[in-house]
């Protein structure tokens, strides 16, 4: 029975009183139960006298005021140190008795700062009072001020036991770690780090000890490591103790938080639920902020595992936990920023989910209350990107960062948006100043790492190979084409050397063509453009040189011109025969948001055979199912040329058109943080039809693997197999194809 023990507010509670307070205690506890069992109503304080001796008043009055304190009654205990009984305190020993009874009992009813003055005031009448100094270091060091706590013990370690010097190193160890452990503390990780090597230093004078280390030693570097953002060191710590035989029940809420925490960090976000969900199962130790802040990482970790449906029940529920506005005193309403936070994060669940449509619109509900809410402003801003309309997102971060010109997450928004849009020397310094703010953030880490991959050179190869049961185009063909690009030189420019090839197999015999060619290509923010010399190496042997420019307009219209001297779209029967021809094309695409776009070409391609071929096609493409696994997308295309001579060597129908529909089905088979892997399934279907020849079905099914390999590299490839018409004659055609884009 420990009838003295303190229930302290820290981590870490502090040791029981010395043997004779506590028994002495349990005593009076004891005579205390045993008078209101016999005269119920009746308060120990009616023994005392209300004259007469000071040092029996004041003996009296202490030991009866500890008693009531002791049994929970704390009001009685209170009654004592009114009236006569406060004014029989004799000598400073007896008064300073007096106060260490008050203190005991505001600690008992959990009042730590009044229990504190009482102390306080014990050691002003008498500063030689041993229990008195004992329990005004603890309880300090229980409110959080364990720096002055620490110097006190030292100053005094006689009145402390091994055992509580520890506790009290493990407090002040712990304090540095809470406060490490604020957000934006980045300068304060020197807290954690401080904390860190008083752990050590007692870790080291422990070692010699045969008796296992204390619990809160392990718990506590773990949460310093976190703050530290020591993260793999902080989850090896963990696991650690789980191998020991831990369970995730037998941790305390707050080292489950920081496991948490570094789980997420290093993107194991499995792990992160699992300690996440032993945190919120301790109920009765949490209070609602840390319930709240709790349930956001848990919310964040389904969301990493694309656990869709039990991030949005989560959100769901903590939305409806969250009243609108706390009611503290009569007519006084104040705005709960808990469910502020709650609302956005239903709304971002919706956009993780890519029904963006609807996350836009609950987020500018919610500005439409809270125009000034720089959180909502830098949320929508992120939205806004992510469906491809820059502009906007630009304007919407600009008003955000001149409410907050500090904000580690506004920088680091800005730093993306300027590498989307080529505004590189911008880019350059957000990602500098994301490392000022905040070096280790994960977001910052991301930003510099995606700066870093666009520096460096860049590796493209597509290639394809196909053959049919006609001779229209050809019986067996293959084409390789690769692209390496520099680094980019001055933000702006890329070098690039550049490299075809192709075969093509017909009836009169085989046609091929090689090109490699060098070039530069130059980026800015609404436009870039590229040129590019080649020469041919097989039955062209000509020079050529070709030239593009497009023209971003706005987050909505994209033109594009290209024109090539020597083209390498003349057809290989045509090459293999001689000719050689000019290209000039023109497009225009508009893009309403991520889901739907239309496009339109048109293009010249003159033959040095005097044959003048137009060409104009048209693509329509939107998204009909817009799931985070599944999506399932519509395309509507056309095509129509026009041949000024016929009868040549190559197909060249007077006149013909092509339209067709096709469906694709996008299959998230699964994906983790930057490595993933879609499948692609389509059919296509359509009419086509040549002058002269009258017209047929088209058909083609496609199935196709992309992979994505981290944030340097892709790969793609598949089939697909399809029924074409030339000259009235039926082909089947079958392809394998395959690209590969690497950052080196």
């Amino acid at each position: 029975m420990d009838c003295f023990r303190v229930p302290f507010l820290s981590s870490v509670a502090t040791s029981p009183p010395r043997t004779g307070t506590r028994l002495l205690g349990c005593v009076i506890g004891l005579c205390i139960w045993a008078q209101s069992a016999a005269a119920p109503g009746a308060g120990p304080w009616a023994a005392c006298p209300e004259s007469g001796d000071p040092a029996t008043v004041t003996t009296c009055v202490a030991t009866a005021r500890s008693g009531e304190a002791d049994a929970q009654r704390f009001e009685e205990a209170e009654a004592l140190l009114t009236g006569t009984h406060l004014n029989g305190a004799g000598s400073p020993a007896e008064a300073a008795a007096l106060q260490l009874a008050c203190g005991h009992s505001h600690e008992r009813a959990r009042r730590f700062t009044a229990a504190l003055a009482c102390y306080r005031r014990a050691l002003d009448t008498d500063p030689q009072h041993a229990e008195a100094r004992r329990r005004y270091i603890l309880t300090a060091s229980a409110l959080g001020a364990s720096g002055p706590a620490i110097e006190q013990a030292r100053t005094h370690a006689a009145l402390l036991t091994a055992d509580e010097l520890l506790r009290l190193e493990l407090d002040a160890a712990a304090m540095q770690i809470r406060w490490a452990a604020l957000p934006g503390a980045e300068p304060l990780r020197a807290h954690a780090r401080a904390a860190l090597a008083a752990h050590a230093g007692l870790t080291a004078t422990l070692a010699a000890n045969p008796a296992p280390l204390p619990s809160a030693l392990s718990f506590d570097r773990i949460a310093a490591l976190a703050a530290d953002v020591r993260m793999a060191d902080a989850a090896a710590e963990f696991e650690r103790l789980q191998a020991d035989g831990r369970a995730l029940q037998d941790f305390p809420v707050y080292v489950l938080a920081a496991a948490g925490e570094a789980y997420l960090y290093l993107e194991r976000p499995a792990q992160a639920v699992a300690v996440y969900q032993a945190a919120l199962q301790q109920a009765a130790e949490l209070d609602p902020q840390q319930r709240f802040e709790l349930q956001t990482g848990l919310f964040y970790a389904h969301a990493d595992r694309h656990d869709f449906s039990a991030a949005r029940a989560l959100a769901d529920a903590m939305l409806a936990a969250e009243p609108a506005w706390f009611n503290p005193a009569p007519g006084r309403f104040l705005a709960n920023g808990r469910y502020a936070q709650a609302r956005e994060m239903a709304a971002m669940e919706l956009a993780y989910r890519e029904r963006h449509g609807p996350a836009l619109a609950a987020l500018d509900e919610m500005l439409a209350i809270a125009p000034g809410n720089v959180g909502l402003c830098l949320s929508r801003a992120e939205l806004l990107r992510w469906r491809g309309w820059h502009d906007q997102a630009l304007a919407e971060l600009q008003r955000a960062r001149w409410q907050t010109p500090d904000s580690l997450r506004a920088e680091v928004l800005a730093g993306q948006l300027a590498l989307d849009t080529r505004r590189y020397a911008e880019a350059q310094a957000a990602v500098a100043r994301a490392a000022e703010l905040a070096p280790a953030a994960k977001a910052t880490l991301r930003l510099a790492e995606r700066w870093a991959v666009h520096n460096r050179p860049e590796l493209s190869v597509t290639a394809r190979a196909g053959r049919s049961d006609g001779d229209a185009l050809s019986s067996d063909d293959w084409q390789i084409e690769s692209y390496y690009f520099s680094a980019p030189l001055r933000h702006r420019y890329r070098a690039f050397v550049h490299g075809i090839s192709r075969y093509g197999k017909f009836a009169e015999g085989s046609g091929r063509d090689a090109r490699l060619g060098a070039g530069v290509e130059y980026r800015a923010p609404r436009w870039s453009a590229r040129g590019e010399l080649h020469q041919g190496l097989e039955q062209n042997d000509a020079a050529g040189a070709s030239a593009g420019l497009r023209w971003y307009t706005n987050d909505h219209v994209e033109l594009e011109v290209r024109a090539e001297a020597n083209s390498t779209n003349v057809p290989l029967r045509a090459t293999r025969a001689g000719v050689q021809g000019d290209e000039l094309q023109v497009g225009a695409s508009y893009r309403w948001d991520e889901g739907r776009s239309l496009s339109l070409t048109a293009g010249v391609l003159d033959f040095d055979d005097d044959n003048v071929r137009r060409q104009l096609q048209m693509a329509y493409r939107w998204r009909l199912v817009n799931g985070p696994r599944h999506k399932l997308l519509a395309d509507v295309q056309a095509y129509g040329s026009r041949n000024s001579e016929t009868e040549r060597a190559y197909y060249n129908p007077a006149a013909d058109w092509q339209a067709s529909a096709g469906l694709t089905h996008e299959w998230q088979v699964f994906r983790n943080y930057q490595h993933a892997l879609v499948q692609r399934f389509g059919v296509e279907a359509g009419r086509y039809w040549q002058q002269d020849f009258g017209s047929g079905n088209v058909w083609t099914l496609a199935l196709a693997h992309d992979w994505l390999l981290g944030s340097r590299g892709r790969l793609s490839y598949g089939v697909s197999v399809g029924g074409r018409v030339y000259d009235g004659e039926r082909e089947r055609v079958e392809a394998v194809f395959l690209s590969l884009e690497q950052r080196l």
